[in-house]
């Protein structure tokens, strides 16, 4: 009987080491990725934050910086790592807060007027999620335009 016991313990401290390992080889595999594309492409000039956003401003902007509890108009594009584009606006108009953690990081980075590219992992994107053009766990790239800050 001790030894059925102690082979369940087994079992089951394997299975939670192995649950928690999946989540840190996304992070992982998402960061390496995320390098990979930023070699390929030539592209030294990005800086990162702790949660493993990547951003590269092009254009700062002059006006007010918003706050993730701003209402904000922008343009996007949204791309796959691959460059396949599944998702634009001309101009949307939202409170920060109700975006994914990606943008909620980085809209704030920039001023309005400002330009910023946003290399979102998928930990602060969809994460596991899968919707119709974006697969789970997919690095997501946004070209993003602040237009200005809303009054709510």
């Amino acid at each position: 009987m001790k030894q059925i016991s102690l082979f369940l313990f087994i079992l089951i401290l394997i299975g939670s080491q192995s649950c928690s390992k999946n989540e840190e080889t996304q992070d992982q595999l998402d960061q390496r990725l995320i390098q990979q594309y930023l070699q390929a492409n030539d592209i030294t000039n990005a800086s990162s934050t702790a949660s493993g956003l990547h951003y590269i401003i092009h254009e700062q902007g002059t006006g007010e910086k918003p706050t993730v509890n701003s209402k904000v108009a922008f343009f996007y594009v949204g791309k796959l790592l691959g460059g396949l584009v599944f998702d634009s606006s001309d101009s949307l108009a939202i409170k920060v807060n109700e975006l994914i953690p990606g943008f909620q990081e980085g809209i704030p980075l920039i001023n309005e007027s400002g330009k910023i590219t946003l290399i979102v992992p998928s930990t602060l994107g969809y994460g596991s999620r899968e919707t119709s053009l974006i697969p789970a766990n997919s690095i997501l790239i946004f070209d993003v335009e602040l237009l200005e800050i809303l009054p709510d």
